[in-house]
């Protein structure tokens, strides 16, 4: 991921090592975790199901995309509503497309964590 905000770092786990590209490579999520951990920057988690999973326990804020309906997705960000409040939340908007001429719905939301974070690996 390119980020134009001055100042910020990225990291990059991806399990299939045999790709080759400029990245600096990171093989397992403790890795990244410890080094977000270390670091006072904000740090985002741009997923897949596994990765949002292992990295929930350590998240602050959530930048969340809700799109009304399942378009045949099989996967679906899940996470504790009880543990998170809604800080700020967008009106519903449609947007068209190619792909759906009548548009879909969707809205963004930011989400606090009520508690702590984890601090520390198990």
């Amino acid at each position: 991921r390119t980020s134009s905000r001055k100042g910020t770092k990225n990291s990059l786990l991806w399990l299939d090592t045999e790709a080759k590209t400029k990245v600096a490579w990171v093989s397992n999520i403790k890795s990244v975790i410890q080094y977000w951990l270390k670091e006072e920057a904000e740090a985002f988690v741009i997923g897949g199901e596994a990765i949002y999973k292992q990295m929930l326990p350590y998240v602050d804020t959530i930048y969340l995309t809700e799109i009304q309906g399942t378009y045949g997705a099989n996967k679906f960000f899940k996470y504790n509503k009880e543990e998170f409040e809604v800080i700020e939340c967008s009106d519903w908007k449609i947007e068209k497309s190619l792909y759906n001429i009548d548009g879909y719905k969707f809205r963004f939301k930011i989400l606090k964590r009520k508690g702590e974070i984890k601090n520390e690996l198990d």
